[in-house]
């Protein structure tokens, strides 16, 4: 998260919020997934409040490791998995219906497109986990943001980075919901505006951005919510 840890603390109270009103909006639960992503944001950038508090020495070095590798389980390995399998799950996972409007029709390249995502997404996720054992990342300070280097930069993988923006931003692309899809587009240039003014903070800016898609996600599963006896 950008700035501070008030701003980080301070906003994921308001997305986690958000995130039980959206798991408490949804009915059945195979919409669940897509519902939560709000809170676990929440949770997410709560974890990286206490980086910046490590950081700033208002919390003992010796947590910084842990808070650290919380946040980045949750940038590196959860959401490269959880997006493919949440939008599958939301679109296909309720009796093959698309949606509440939509008709029932399971069309198999969209299908095969979210599996590819998130073989994908589990690919670079297990390939991430060994970053964060063998590379030993660590947070810095870099123009307001938290930059996660590693120390071992010559074990990289650089694809990874490919990877990663395939199964976070393409099954956004594959929906035939037209509110996912002005998802997918919002999506798309948070990435582009975080990558291009904030590479070297990637992963703290884009996921902050991102949590402001809290609202549009509250805004799909509102227009595509299933009656309960569905």
């Amino acid at each position: 998260m950008c700035f501070s840890a008030t701003v980080s603390f301070s906003s994921s109270v308001v997305i986690g919020a958000m995130g039980i009103y959206s798991i408490k909006s949804v009915t059945h639960t195979h919409q669940k997934y897509l519902a939560a992503i709000p809170f676990l944001f929440a949770v997410q950038q709560f974890s990286e409040g206490f980086v910046w508090l490590t950081l700033n020495h208002e919390l003992d070095l010796k947590y910084q490791d842990f808070f650290t590798q919380s946040f980045l389980l949750f940038a590196w390995i959860i959401w490269p998995i959880l997006v493919p399998f949440a939008l599958y799950k939301f679109e296909f996972g309720g009796k093959g219906l698309p949606s509440s409007k939509g008709k029932e029709t399971h069309p198999s390249w969209r299908v095969f497109g979210l599996f590819v995502c998130l073989l994908t997404g589990v690919l670079t996720a297990l390939y991430s986990l060994y970053q964060m054992k063998y590379l030993n990342p660590f947070p810095r300070i870099h123009d307001f943001h938290i930059a996660y280097e590693f120390r071992n930069t010559e074990l990289s993988w650089p694809i990874n980075k490919f990877l990663y923006t395939v199964a976070t931003v393409i099954p956004f692309f594959l929906s035939k919901i037209r509110e996912i899809l002005v998802l997918a587009i919002v999506n798309a240039i948070a990435l582009g505006i975080a990558y291009y003014f904030y590479i070297n903070a990637l992963p703290s800016t884009w996921c902050f951005m991102s949590a402001g898609i809290s609202l549009l996600i509250i805004w799909i599963i509102k227009q595509n919510k299933l009656p309960r006896n569905s």
